[in-house]
C-alpha cells in the first residue's frame, strides 16, 4: 500500500478512475484443471478480497477528495458471486484465443 499512497500523494486523484487489485491471480491459482470454486480458487479469491479491503481502508484513511472504486480483474471464468460482491467493479478478461485454441489457417 506504500506505493499506492506515494502515487496519490505525488499525483493526486484527478486522473484516477479506479484501482485494480490483482490481475488473473485467481486463474493462475487454479490453473487449467481447476475452477474458481475449488480449494485453490477460493483461497486465491480470499487473498484478492483481503487486498481489496486493505486498499479500501488505505484510501479511506487518506481522507481523499473523492471516493475511488477498488476492484479486480481476472478471467471471466474466475467471476463468482462472492468475488463480485466484495469489489466495486469486476473486469472479466475473456481470453478466447487461449481458452479455446483454434487451428491457425495456413499462411
Amino acid at each position: 500500500m506504500d506505493l499506492l499512497t506515494a502515487a496519490i500523494a505525488k499525483y493526486g486523484t484527478k486522473h484516477i478512475g479506479g484501482i485494480t487489485v490483482g490481475n488473473e491471480r485467481i486463474l493462475l491459482a487454479y490453473g487449467d484443471s481447476g475452477s474458481a470454486t475449488d480449494t485453490n480458487g477460493v483461497a486465491a479469491r480470499t487473498i484478492v478480497l483481503d487486498y481489496v479491503q486493505k486498499a479500501n481502508a488505505t484510501l479511506t484513511g487518506l481522507g481523499l477528495d473523492k471516493t475511488i472504486p477498488v476492484g479486480t480483474s481476472d478471467a471471466g471464468a474466475a467471476a463468482t458471486v462472492e468475488l463480485c460482491a466484495g469489489v466495486d467493479y469486476y473486469m472479466g478478461e475473456p481470453n478466447a484465443f487461449w481458452n479455446f485454441p483454434l487451428p491457425l489457417p495456413p499462411h
